[in-house]
Protein backbone atom coordinates (compact mmCIF):
# COMPACT_ATOMS: atom_id res chain seq x y z
CA UNK A 1 0.00 0.00 0.00
CA UNK A 2 1.35 3.24 -0.76
CA UNK A 3 0.60 7.14 -0.03
CA UNK A 4 -1.52 6.99 -2.98
CA UNK A 5 -3.79 4.88 -1.98
CA UNK A 6 -3.07 1.75 -4.06
CA UNK A 7 -2.89 -1.69 -3.27
CA UNK A 8 -1.75 -5.04 -5.37
CA UNK A 9 -4.01 -7.94 -4.40
CA UNK A 10 -3.07 -11.54 -5.30
CA UNK A 11 -6.36 -12.42 -6.62
CA UNK A 12 -4.31 -15.96 -7.31
CA UNK A 13 -6.02 -16.06 -10.67
CA UNK A 14 -4.52 -15.63 -14.58
CA UNK A 15 -5.60 -12.00 -16.27
CA UNK A 16 -8.45 -13.98 -18.33
CA UNK A 17 -9.71 -15.82 -14.95
CA UNK A 18 -9.59 -12.20 -13.36
CA UNK A 19 -11.66 -10.73 -16.28
CA UNK A 20 -13.82 -13.58 -16.31
CA UNK A 21 -14.79 -12.97 -12.46
CA UNK A 22 -14.29 -9.16 -12.24
CA UNK A 23 -17.77 -7.94 -12.46
CA UNK A 24 -18.88 -10.71 -9.53
CA UNK A 25 -18.65 -7.38 -6.85
CA UNK A 26 -18.58 -10.24 -3.58
CA UNK A 27 -16.55 -12.25 -4.42
CA UNK A 28 -13.75 -9.35 -5.47
CA UNK A 29 -14.32 -7.33 -2.46
CA UNK A 30 -14.29 -10.50 -0.14
CA UNK A 31 -10.28 -11.04 -1.71
CA UNK A 32 -9.63 -7.22 -1.39
CA UNK A 33 -10.48 -6.86 2.20
CA UNK A 34 -8.40 -9.97 3.39
CA UNK A 35 -5.49 -7.68 2.20
CA UNK A 36 -7.00 -4.54 3.29
CA UNK A 37 -7.01 -6.26 6.67
CA UNK A 38 -2.94 -6.64 6.56
CA UNK A 39 -1.89 -4.26 5.01
CA UNK A 40 -1.10 -1.56 7.69
CA UNK A 41 -0.32 1.41 5.73
CA UNK A 42 -3.98 1.71 4.46
CA UNK A 43 -4.30 5.57 4.58
CA UNK A 44 -8.01 5.98 5.79
CA UNK A 45 -9.40 9.17 7.28
CA UNK A 46 -7.99 9.60 11.09
CA UNK A 47 -11.96 9.47 12.59
CA UNK A 48 -12.01 5.60 10.41
CA UNK A 49 -12.43 2.77 13.26
CA UNK A 50 -11.20 0.97 10.35
CA UNK A 51 -13.92 -1.82 10.13
CA UNK A 52 -12.89 -2.52 6.62
CA UNK A 53 -16.29 -2.34 5.30
CA UNK A 54 -16.12 -1.48 1.21
CA UNK A 55 -18.41 -0.30 -1.46
CA UNK A 56 -17.12 -0.76 -5.38
CA UNK A 57 -16.43 2.63 -6.51
CA UNK A 58 -15.65 2.66 -9.95
CA UNK A 59 -14.19 0.53 -12.76
CA UNK A 60 -12.00 1.99 -15.77
CA UNK A 61 -10.64 0.25 -18.56
CA UNK A 62 -6.69 0.06 -18.99
CA UNK A 63 -4.08 -1.56 -21.77
CA UNK A 64 -1.86 -3.69 -20.91
CA UNK A 65 0.53 -5.64 -22.58
CA UNK A 66 0.70 -9.47 -22.15
CA UNK A 67 2.86 -12.39 -22.78
CA UNK A 68 2.16 -13.95 -26.52
CA UNK A 69 -1.47 -11.99 -27.08
CA UNK A 70 -0.08 -8.53 -26.95
CA UNK A 71 -2.63 -5.26 -26.20
CA UNK A 72 -5.51 -6.56 -23.85
CA UNK A 73 -7.89 -4.44 -22.01
CA UNK A 74 -7.79 -4.66 -18.23
CA UNK A 75 -10.86 -3.42 -16.16
CA UNK A 76 -9.55 -1.90 -12.94
CA UNK A 77 -11.69 -1.15 -9.85
CA UNK A 78 -11.64 1.31 -6.96
CA UNK A 79 -13.13 0.58 -3.62
CA UNK A 80 -14.27 3.17 -0.96
CA UNK A 81 -14.69 2.26 2.41
CA UNK A 82 -17.95 2.95 4.20
CA UNK A 83 -16.98 4.64 7.12
CA UNK A 84 -14.80 7.74 5.95
CA UNK A 85 -15.36 7.19 1.93
CA UNK A 86 -11.38 6.88 1.15
CA UNK A 87 -11.01 5.71 -2.35
CA UNK A 88 -8.67 2.95 -3.11
CA UNK A 89 -7.20 1.35 -6.48
CA UNK A 90 -7.26 -2.00 -6.41
CA UNK A 91 -4.29 -3.35 -9.01
CA UNK A 92 -4.14 -7.00 -9.71
CA UNK A 93 -0.77 -8.67 -8.91
CA UNK A 94 -0.47 -9.77 -12.46
CA UNK A 95 0.21 -6.39 -14.13
CA UNK A 96 3.36 -4.05 -12.96
CA UNK A 97 2.59 -1.05 -10.91
CA UNK A 98 2.40 2.20 -13.61
CA UNK A 99 3.65 -0.12 -16.50
CA UNK A 100 1.29 -1.02 -19.37
CA UNK A 101 3.18 -5.00 -18.56
CA UNK A 102 1.53 -7.68 -17.67
CA UNK A 103 3.88 -9.54 -15.48
CA UNK A 104 5.17 -12.21 -17.21
CA UNK A 105 5.99 -10.27 -20.11
CA UNK A 106 7.93 -7.87 -17.31
CA UNK A 107 9.73 -10.39 -16.43
CA UNK A 108 10.83 -11.74 -19.21
CA UNK A 109 12.19 -8.40 -20.59
CA UNK A 110 14.04 -7.54 -17.18
CA UNK A 111 15.99 -10.71 -17.28
CA UNK A 112 17.69 -10.52 -20.49
CA UNK A 113 17.83 -6.84 -19.78
CA UNK A 114 19.75 -7.39 -16.36
CA UNK A 115 20.94 -10.93 -16.67
CA UNK A 116 21.45 -12.12 -20.13
CA UNK A 117 24.43 -10.52 -22.10
CA UNK A 118 21.82 -8.95 -24.57
CA UNK A 119 21.96 -5.88 -26.50
CA UNK A 120 19.05 -3.60 -26.32
CA UNK A 121 18.82 -3.48 -30.14
CA UNK A 122 17.92 -7.31 -29.67
CA UNK A 123 15.82 -7.00 -26.79
CA UNK A 124 13.30 -4.84 -29.46
CA UNK A 125 13.23 -7.82 -31.18
CA UNK A 126 12.54 -9.79 -28.66
CA UNK A 127 9.80 -8.15 -27.14
CA UNK A 128 8.05 -8.44 -30.64
CA UNK A 129 8.81 -12.25 -30.67
CA UNK A 130 6.48 -12.37 -27.28
CA UNK A 131 3.70 -9.89 -28.16
CA UNK A 132 3.24 -9.92 -31.34
CA UNK A 133 3.54 -6.07 -31.13
CA UNK A 134 5.76 -3.43 -32.23
CA UNK A 135 4.00 -1.01 -29.46
CA UNK A 136 5.97 -0.24 -26.53
CA UNK A 137 8.91 -2.24 -27.17
CA UNK A 138 12.09 0.87 -27.62
CA UNK A 139 14.91 0.55 -25.90
CA UNK A 140 13.71 3.76 -24.03
CA UNK A 141 10.60 2.22 -22.63
CA UNK A 142 12.88 -1.07 -21.37
CA UNK A 143 15.24 1.17 -19.56
CA UNK A 144 12.11 2.74 -17.66
CA UNK A 145 10.92 -1.15 -16.58
CA UNK A 146 14.16 -1.49 -15.04
CA UNK A 147 13.42 1.99 -13.21
CA UNK A 148 10.67 1.10 -12.34
CA UNK A 149 11.82 -2.10 -10.41
CA UNK A 150 15.22 -0.44 -9.27
CA UNK A 151 12.79 2.45 -7.18
CA UNK A 152 10.33 0.09 -5.74
CA UNK A 153 12.26 -1.31 -3.01
CA UNK A 154 15.69 -1.96 -1.72
CA UNK A 155 17.04 -5.15 -1.75
CA UNK A 156 18.09 -5.14 1.85
CA UNK A 157 14.14 -4.64 2.61
CA UNK A 158 13.23 -7.49 -0.49
CA UNK A 159 14.76 -10.16 1.32
CA UNK A 160 13.83 -8.49 4.99
CA UNK A 161 9.71 -8.66 3.98
CA UNK A 162 10.56 -12.10 2.51
CA UNK A 163 11.26 -13.45 5.69
CA UNK A 164 15.35 -13.97 5.71
CA UNK A 165 17.13 -14.20 8.54
CA UNK A 166 19.88 -11.20 8.32
CA UNK A 167 23.47 -13.02 7.88
CA UNK A 168 25.60 -13.31 10.79
CA UNK A 169 28.72 -13.20 8.38
CA UNK A 170 28.99 -11.67 5.01
CA UNK A 171 31.52 -10.86 2.21
CA UNK A 172 32.02 -6.90 1.38
CA UNK A 173 34.08 -5.61 -1.13
CA UNK A 174 33.76 -2.96 -3.94
CA UNK A 175 34.56 -2.44 -7.26
CA UNK A 176 35.15 -0.13 -10.36
CA UNK A 177 32.62 -0.21 -13.07
CA UNK A 178 33.13 1.35 -16.63
CA UNK A 179 30.64 4.01 -17.04
CA UNK A 180 31.47 6.79 -19.86
CA UNK A 181 35.26 6.94 -18.06
CA UNK A 182 34.04 8.12 -15.11
CA UNK A 183 35.47 6.87 -11.88
CA UNK A 184 32.54 5.21 -10.36
CA UNK A 185 31.91 2.49 -8.02
CA UNK A 186 29.64 -0.09 -6.73
CA UNK A 187 29.70 -2.03 -3.22
CA UNK A 188 27.95 -4.73 -2.29
CA UNK A 189 27.73 -7.10 0.76
CA UNK A 190 27.04 -10.98 -0.29
CA UNK A 191 26.47 -13.73 1.38
CA UNK A 192 25.32 -17.71 0.58
CA UNK A 193 24.58 -16.13 -3.31
CA UNK A 194 22.54 -13.19 -1.83
CA UNK A 195 23.47 -10.09 -2.69
CA UNK A 196 22.46 -8.43 0.71
CA UNK A 197 23.21 -4.84 -0.01
CA UNK A 198 24.52 -2.99 -2.86
CA UNK A 199 24.96 1.21 -3.35
CA UNK A 200 26.18 2.97 -6.47
CA UNK A 201 29.32 5.14 -5.36
CA UNK A 202 31.75 7.80 -6.54
CA UNK A 203 34.51 7.12 -3.89
CA UNK A 204 35.61 4.44 -1.49
CA UNK A 205 36.68 6.55 0.48
CA UNK A 206 35.94 6.01 4.37
CA UNK A 207 33.54 8.43 4.61
CA UNK A 208 30.99 7.06 1.72
CA UNK A 209 31.43 3.42 2.45
CA UNK A 210 30.75 4.19 6.09
CA UNK A 211 27.61 5.64 5.09
CA UNK A 212 26.68 2.39 2.55
CA UNK A 213 27.25 0.63 5.67
CA UNK A 214 24.88 2.52 7.61
CA UNK A 215 22.23 2.43 4.84
CA UNK A 216 22.48 -1.08 5.26
CA UNK A 217 22.71 -1.53 8.83
CA UNK A 218 19.35 0.72 9.24
CA UNK A 219 17.38 -1.92 7.09
CA UNK A 220 18.16 -4.02 9.07
CA UNK A 221 17.79 -3.10 12.32
CA UNK A 222 13.92 -2.09 12.21
CA UNK A 223 13.46 -5.53 12.63
CA UNK A 224 16.43 -6.35 14.36
CA UNK A 225 17.71 -4.05 16.38
CA UNK A 226 21.46 -4.78 17.77
CA UNK A 227 22.09 -6.47 14.60
CA UNK A 228 26.17 -7.04 14.33
CA UNK A 229 28.03 -9.57 11.96
CA UNK A 230 30.26 -12.39 13.94
CA UNK A 231 32.57 -11.81 10.92
CA UNK A 232 33.16 -9.78 7.98
CA UNK A 233 35.31 -11.19 5.02
CA UNK A 234 37.01 -8.46 2.72
CA UNK A 235 40.27 -7.69 0.96
CA UNK A 236 43.23 -5.44 3.15
CA UNK A 237 41.74 -1.98 1.41
CA UNK A 238 41.99 0.24 4.26
CA UNK A 239 39.05 2.74 3.79
CA UNK A 240 36.91 -0.66 3.69
CA UNK A 241 38.19 -2.26 6.98
CA UNK A 242 38.09 1.75 8.59
CA UNK A 243 33.85 1.39 7.64
CA UNK A 244 33.07 -1.47 8.47
CA UNK A 245 35.25 -1.05 12.35
CA UNK A 246 33.14 1.89 12.18
CA UNK A 247 29.52 0.57 12.08
CA UNK A 248 29.96 -2.92 13.36
CA UNK A 249 32.70 -2.09 16.01
CA UNK A 250 32.72 -5.63 17.40
CA UNK A 251 32.92 -7.59 14.33
CA UNK A 252 36.02 -9.06 13.54
CA UNK A 253 37.50 -8.74 9.95
CA UNK A 254 38.69 -12.10 7.96
CA UNK A 255 41.03 -11.23 5.54
CA UNK A 256 40.68 -12.43 1.84
CA UNK A 257 43.29 -15.22 1.51
CA UNK A 258 43.00 -15.05 -2.42
CA UNK A 259 44.08 -11.22 -2.51
CA UNK A 260 46.68 -11.92 0.15
CA UNK A 261 47.61 -14.57 -2.07
CA UNK A 262 47.47 -13.03 -5.18
CA UNK A 263 49.82 -9.80 -3.62
CA UNK A 264 52.34 -12.44 -2.85
CA UNK A 265 52.05 -13.84 -6.70
CA UNK A 266 52.60 -10.03 -7.82
CA UNK A 267 55.70 -9.81 -5.94
CA UNK A 268 57.18 -13.09 -6.99
CA UNK A 269 56.76 -12.23 -10.61
CA UNK A 270 58.95 -8.74 -9.82
CA UNK A 271 61.60 -10.64 -8.17
CA UNK A 272 61.31 -13.24 -11.19
CA UNK A 273 61.51 -9.95 -13.65
CA UNK A 274 64.63 -8.91 -11.56
CA UNK A 275 66.60 -11.68 -11.39
CA UNK A 276 65.92 -13.64 -14.41
CA UNK A 277 68.16 -16.44 -13.74
CA UNK A 278 66.16 -17.42 -9.99
CA UNK A 279 64.99 -21.07 -10.71
CA UNK A 280 62.00 -21.61 -10.42
CA UNK A 281 61.65 -24.45 -7.68
CA UNK A 282 62.45 -21.29 -5.41
CA UNK A 283 59.22 -19.35 -6.47
CA UNK A 284 57.05 -22.26 -6.19
CA UNK A 285 58.27 -22.87 -2.82
CA UNK A 286 57.46 -19.21 -1.20
CA UNK A 287 53.98 -19.39 -3.72
CA UNK A 288 52.96 -22.74 -2.42
CA UNK A 289 54.69 -22.27 1.13
CA UNK A 290 52.19 -19.59 1.87
CA UNK A 291 49.32 -20.66 0.21
CA UNK A 292 49.66 -24.11 2.65
CA UNK A 293 50.51 -21.71 5.42
CA UNK A 294 47.51 -19.49 4.93
CA UNK A 295 44.69 -22.43 4.22
CA UNK A 296 45.96 -25.71 6.78
CA UNK A 297 47.78 -23.56 9.85
CA UNK A 298 45.39 -24.74 13.11
CA UNK A 299 46.66 -21.64 14.99
CA UNK A 300 48.27 -18.28 14.56
CA UNK A 301 51.18 -19.29 16.46
CA UNK A 302 51.45 -21.71 13.47
CA UNK A 303 50.86 -19.66 10.30
CA UNK A 304 53.65 -16.74 11.93
CA UNK A 305 56.06 -19.51 12.48
CA UNK A 306 55.52 -20.86 8.99
CA UNK A 307 55.85 -17.93 7.41
CA UNK A 308 58.96 -16.98 8.92
CA UNK A 309 60.65 -20.25 8.27
CA UNK A 310 59.55 -19.02 4.41
CA UNK A 311 61.35 -15.62 5.15
CA UNK A 312 64.65 -18.02 5.85
CA UNK A 313 64.85 -19.25 2.25
CA UNK A 314 64.48 -15.89 0.58
CA UNK A 315 68.18 -14.91 1.52
CA UNK A 316 66.96 -11.30 3.09
CA UNK A 317 65.42 -10.31 -0.05
CA UNK A 318 63.89 -6.76 0.87
CA UNK A 319 60.92 -7.73 -1.50
CA UNK A 320 59.88 -10.27 -0.67
CA UNK A 321 60.37 -10.00 3.38
CA UNK A 322 58.33 -6.70 3.35
CA UNK A 323 55.68 -9.15 1.81
CA UNK A 324 55.83 -11.62 3.84
CA UNK A 325 56.53 -9.11 7.28
CA UNK A 326 53.20 -8.27 5.94
CA UNK A 327 51.38 -11.64 6.41
CA UNK A 328 53.03 -11.68 9.80
CA UNK A 329 51.38 -8.05 10.88
CA UNK A 330 48.27 -8.66 9.52
CA UNK A 331 47.60 -12.71 10.82
CA UNK A 332 45.14 -11.96 13.24
CA UNK A 333 43.17 -10.71 10.21
CA UNK A 334 43.87 -13.62 7.73
CA UNK A 335 43.39 -16.41 10.80
CA UNK A 336 40.10 -14.78 11.89
CA UNK A 337 38.39 -18.62 10.08
CA UNK A 338 39.94 -20.21 12.58
CA UNK A 339 37.79 -18.31 15.90
CA UNK A 340 34.66 -18.22 13.07
CA UNK A 341 34.58 -21.37 10.95
CA UNK A 342 31.20 -20.52 9.48
CA UNK A 343 33.13 -17.33 7.75
CA UNK A 344 33.97 -17.23 3.99
CA UNK A 345 37.83 -17.08 3.48
CA UNK A 346 37.71 -15.53 0.04
CA UNK A 347 35.53 -13.24 -2.07
CA UNK A 348 35.23 -15.35 -4.93
CA UNK A 349 32.09 -15.44 -5.29
CA UNK A 350 31.26 -11.73 -4.90
CA UNK A 351 33.85 -11.15 -7.59
CA UNK A 352 32.81 -13.39 -10.01
CA UNK A 353 29.13 -11.28 -9.69
CA UNK A 354 30.78 -8.20 -10.09
CA UNK A 355 32.18 -8.83 -13.35
CA UNK A 356 28.87 -9.68 -14.98
CA UNK A 357 27.31 -6.58 -13.53
CA UNK A 358 30.48 -4.30 -15.07
CA UNK A 359 29.43 -5.88 -18.15
CA UNK A 360 25.96 -4.81 -17.96
CA UNK A 361 27.15 -1.11 -16.88
CA UNK A 362 29.75 -0.80 -20.14
CA UNK A 363 26.83 -2.01 -22.33
CA UNK A 364 24.33 0.49 -20.85
CA UNK A 365 26.40 3.31 -20.46
CA UNK A 366 24.40 5.54 -22.98
CA UNK A 367 21.34 5.69 -20.55
CA UNK A 368 23.20 6.60 -17.22
CA UNK A 369 22.81 9.31 -15.08
CA UNK A 370 23.39 8.97 -11.18
CA UNK A 371 19.73 8.96 -10.78
CA UNK A 372 19.28 5.95 -13.44
CA UNK A 373 22.52 3.93 -12.05
CA UNK A 374 21.70 3.57 -8.60
CA UNK A 375 18.25 2.21 -10.12
CA UNK A 376 19.95 -0.12 -12.41
CA UNK A 377 22.39 -1.54 -9.43
CA UNK A 378 19.64 -2.07 -7.07
CA UNK A 379 17.13 -3.48 -9.98
CA UNK A 380 20.50 -6.19 -10.71
CA UNK A 381 20.86 -7.28 -7.68
CA UNK A 382 17.10 -8.03 -7.32
CA UNK A 383 16.83 -9.87 -10.43
CA UNK A 384 19.86 -11.79 -9.65
CA UNK A 385 18.74 -12.75 -6.20
CA UNK A 386 15.09 -13.59 -7.35
CA UNK A 387 16.03 -15.35 -10.84
CA UNK A 388 15.43 -18.80 -10.87
CA UNK A 389 18.36 -21.07 -12.44
CA UNK A 390 18.13 -22.44 -15.97
CA UNK A 391 17.67 -26.05 -16.55
CA UNK A 392 20.80 -28.40 -16.87
CA UNK A 393 22.29 -25.85 -13.90
CA UNK A 394 23.35 -27.17 -10.91
CA UNK A 395 20.48 -25.72 -9.33
CA UNK A 396 17.97 -25.52 -11.65
CA UNK A 397 14.66 -24.09 -11.29
CA UNK A 398 15.41 -22.51 -7.65
CA UNK A 399 16.50 -19.25 -7.03
CA UNK A 400 18.97 -17.53 -4.44
CA UNK A 401 16.26 -16.80 -2.22
CA UNK A 402 14.43 -19.95 -2.45
CA UNK A 403 17.68 -22.22 -1.64
CA UNK A 404 18.15 -19.34 1.06
CA UNK A 405 14.56 -20.10 2.42
CA UNK A 406 12.08 -17.77 1.19
CA UNK A 407 8.61 -19.27 -0.51
CA UNK A 408 7.94 -18.04 -3.34
CA UNK A 409 4.83 -20.53 -4.06
CA UNK A 410 6.12 -21.04 -7.33
CA UNK A 411 5.48 -17.87 -8.29
CA UNK A 412 7.43 -16.18 -10.76
CA UNK A 413 9.88 -13.39 -9.09
CA UNK A 414 8.65 -10.49 -10.22
CA UNK A 415 4.94 -10.88 -9.17
CA UNK A 416 6.15 -11.43 -5.60
CA UNK A 417 8.45 -8.21 -5.96
CA UNK A 418 4.86 -6.55 -6.77
CA UNK A 419 3.17 -8.14 -4.08
CA UNK A 420 5.93 -7.36 -1.50
CA UNK A 421 6.20 -3.45 -2.21
CA UNK A 422 2.49 -2.37 -2.45
CA UNK A 423 0.46 -5.56 -1.27
CA UNK A 424 0.93 -8.37 0.86
CA UNK A 425 2.63 -11.78 -0.04
CA UNK A 426 1.83 -14.37 2.50
CA UNK A 427 4.27 -17.39 2.11
CA UNK A 428 3.24 -20.57 2.39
Amino acid sequence: MRQNRTVTVDFGMSYEEYIALHDNTGWFLKRVVVVMQLVMLSMHSEECTLSHRYTRHSTRERVIICLRKGPVMIPISQIRCVECRTVFTVMPSFMVRYKHYEIHLAQALLENNLISNVSYRFQQRLFESLTGSTAGGTPMTLWRLMKWLGHSTTVTSLLMKLGLTPPTTFQEDEKFVSEAGQQTYIAALFHADLIWHIDYLHSTDERSLTASLLRYKETIERDQPGYAPESVTMDSHAASQSAVANVFPSSPIQECLLHAQRNVNKDLATYRRRQPEVQPEFLESIGSGTWSALTTSRSEEEFCGRIRKLKESTNGDPLLNSRLDKLILRHKMLMQYLKTPSVDTTSTNLDQSFKWLNRKFFQMQSFMTEEGAKAFSNAWAIARDMWRFMKDAKKAGESPVELAGADLRGRGWLEVVNLVVAGVFIQA
